[in-house]
C-alpha cells in the first residue's frame, strides 16, 4: 500500500531500486576520478599519490560498496584502520573528500552528502630540521667525496647542492632544464604554486657553469635513460646522509 501511494504521488520505487543496482561502486568511482580529474588537472607526483591511495587503501577496504551507500561510519572506519600512519590516513581522507565532491557533481550522490564531512583528521607534527654551519660543511665534503670515489655521479651531487643553495622543491630540481636558467635566475614554469622565479647565488652559478651538458638532453640533472631526468634521489640521499652522519635530515 505504501508503494502504491508513492506511485500515486509520481514516485517510481521500482525504478529507484533498479538505478541503485546499476549505480557504480567505489572502485569504479576511483577509476573515473583518476581518468577524468586527476590525469587532467594534477601534476605527475600528485597523480602517483592519488593512484596509490586508491589502489592500496580505498579499493581494498570499500571498493565493493555502492557510491550512494557509503556512510560516514564507513569512512571513519577506514580512517581509523590507518591510525598508525596518521599522515597516510589524512591523505586518504583528503582523496575521498575530493572523490565524493565529484560524485555529487556527476549526479552519483545527492548534494551535500559527502560522507567524509566531520571525520576529524589526525594531528600531524611538522618536520623541520635545519642544518648547522658545521653540518653543511660536512655534507658538502661528503658530496664531493662521493663523486671522487665514484659512489655518486656528479649530477646527483649537484642536485643536492642545488637543493641546499636554492630552497627549491625536490621535483623542481629533478625536472630542471637548462632552458629554465636565464642569467642568474631560474624561471620555473610549472612549480607547485604556479610559475615562479628563483634567484641563483654565485656558488650555484659556479656549480652550473662547471656541470657537463649532454647534447641530447636538456635536463640539468640527467638520469640513466637517454634524454630523461633523474627519477630517484631517495636512495642516493640515504647513502649520503649516512656517510655524513646526518641520519635525521
Amino acid at each position: 500500500r505504501r508503494n502504491l501511494g508513492d506511485v500515486a504521488k509520481g514516485d517510481d520505487p521500482s525504478g529507484e531500486r533498479q538505478r541503485e543496482r546499476r549505480a557504480p561502486n567505489i572502485s569504479a568511482l576511483c577509476d573515473r576520478f583518476i581518468d577524468e580529474h586527476v590525469m587532467l588537472r594534477c601534476k605527475p607526483t600528485t597523480q602517483s599519490e592519488y593512484r596509490r591511495c586508491c589502489d592500496l587503501f580505498i579499493k581494498p577496504k570499500i571498493g565493493t560498496l555502492r557510491v550512494q551507500a557509503v556512510t560516514r561510519p564507513d569512512v571513519a572506519e577506514l580512517h581509523h584502520a590507518l591510525r598508525n600512519k596518521p599522515y597516510q590516513a589524512n591523505r586518504v581522507l583528503g582523496v575521498l573528500s575530493k572523490m565524493f565532491n565529484l560524485a555529487e557533481i556527476w549526479g552519483l550522490r545527492p548534494d551535500n552528502s559527502n560522507p567524509t564531512r566531520h571525520v576529524p583528521k589526525y594531528a600531524e607534527r611538522k618536520r623541520e630540521r635545519f642544518l648547522a654551519p658545521d653540518e653543511i660543511k660536512r655534507l658538502w665534503a661528503t658530496l664531493d667525496q662521493s663523486v671522487e670515489d665514484g659512489t655518486q655521479t656528479l649530477h646527483v651531487a649537484t642536485a643536492f647542492k642545488l637543493l641546499l643553495l636554492t630552497g627549491c622543491r625536490l621535483t623542481e630540481i629533478k625536472t630542471l632544464k637548462w632552458s629554465y636558467i636565464r642569467g642568474d635566475v631560474l624561471w620555473l614554469p610549472d612549480a607547485k604554486t604556479g610559475p615562479r622565479r628563483v634567484l641563483l647565488n654565485e656558488t650555484a652559478l659556479s656549480i652550473l657553469r662547471t656541470l657537463p651538458r649532454l647534447p641530447d638532453n636538456d635536463h640539468v640533472i640527467v638520469g640513466t635513460l637517454p634524454g630523461q631526468h633523474i627519477t630517484d634521489l631517495q636512495r642516493p640521499w640515504r647513502r649520503i646522509r649516512s656517510s655524513a652522519n646526518l641520519q635525521d635530515v
